[in-house]
């Protein structure tokens, strides 16, 4: 029998398992990988764009940065490999969660992004449900998205998609 002893540092001993920056690190290298895979694989790729967007997106939802900056790059990757109209049309229910971290990347990224190809009739109610967020940032966000987005559908498309809104967020729209 071997028995290796390993001294905690920094005092941590507990036994409740943490996610350490080992994990993080793991996490970060996993989704690099992912976006190799996506640029080596090419257009064809774009056919597990259900599989594989959503989980990747709520990667964004993540309190470490770097796992949201890798995130952000795997997905400019694939937009750039498969068309960022397939992320676009992925997003609309991660938008709809609670989430600050997850909205406020997502509205960023999208914000970047040409939306003419999108099926910009998908974020319709997501982008409603965003501007009704808490957070000023996240609806201002959600304003310009909604600003470009309305341009490709049409205003009487939105129009119709206030009716359960409050009534200063339908009268701001």
């Amino acid at each position: 029998f071997f028995f290796f002893f390993f001294q905690a540092e920094d005092g941590i001993r507990d036994v409740e398992r943490s996610r350490g920056l080992g994990d993080v690190y793991k996490r970060q290298e996993f989704i690099s990988l992912l976006g190799d895979l996506i640029q080596a694989a090419g257009p064809g790729f774009r056919q597990y764009s259900k599989i594989i967007l959503q989980p990747l997106m709520y990667n964004l939802a993540d309190k470490q940065v770097n796992v949201r900056n890798e995130t952000l790059l795997v997905l400019d990757k694939f937009a750039e490999t498969c068309g960022a109209e397939v992320v676009v049309n992925s997003m609309g229910p991660l938008l709809e969660k609670d989430n600050p971290e997850l909205r406020g990347e997502l509205l960023k990224w999208v914000g970047k992004k040409d939306l003419s190809k999108a099926d910009n009739h998908l974020l319709i109610t997501p982008l409603i449900a965003v501007m009704q967020d808490r957070s000023k940032e996240i609806r201002m966000l959600s304003e310009e998205v909604v600003g470009r987005g309305m341009r490709h559908v049409g205003y009487e498309t939105f129009v119709g998609a206030l009716q359960d809104l409050k009534p200063a967020v339908g009268s701001l729209l």
